[in-house]
């Protein structure tokens, strides 16, 4: 996430995704209860939001390149938009309403980071 924000967009975040992702990071690792309350879920669920912005990213920048760099960040795209929808179908609710989630969930994330790396042994093969 920091090289795309001081590369890609040209710190014109400043960096704020980043450490807002690191701090809950943090926090998950290190806080994981307060008060005797799972907090976990909490800080998943704002770094979960702050996520988004990574495929908003890849967009931006299959838009403003040409070639195959383009090809290469949409790549990148689809696969952090199918982990995400496997994180989706991770959800514990879903799981007990839907049994086929519990199957269909790691399914969906493996196909996602198995496009990821396709993506980025693309991205390592090519000289532009």
């Amino acid at each position: 996430m920091f090289v795309v924000e001081k590369y890609v967009i040209e710190q014109k975040l400043h960096f704020i995704p980043t450490i807002i992702i690191l701090i809950f990071t943090a926090l998950m690792i290190f806080l994981p209860r307060i008060n005797g309350n799972n907090m976990v879920t909490a800080y998943t669920t704002i770094s979960s939001a702050m996520a988004v912005i990574i495929p908003l990213l890849y967009i931006k920048v299959g838009i403003k390149v040409s070639g195959r760099s383009r090809i290469k960040s949409f790549i990148l795209e689809i696969a952090i938009m199918v982990i995400l929808l496997g994180n989706v179908f991770n959800m514990g609710l879903l799981k007990d309403i839907y049994p086929i989630f519990k199957i269909l969930s790691p399914l969906t994330i493996l196909i996602g980071f198995l496009i990821f790396h396709f993506g980025l042994l693309f991205y390592k093969s090519s000289i532009e």
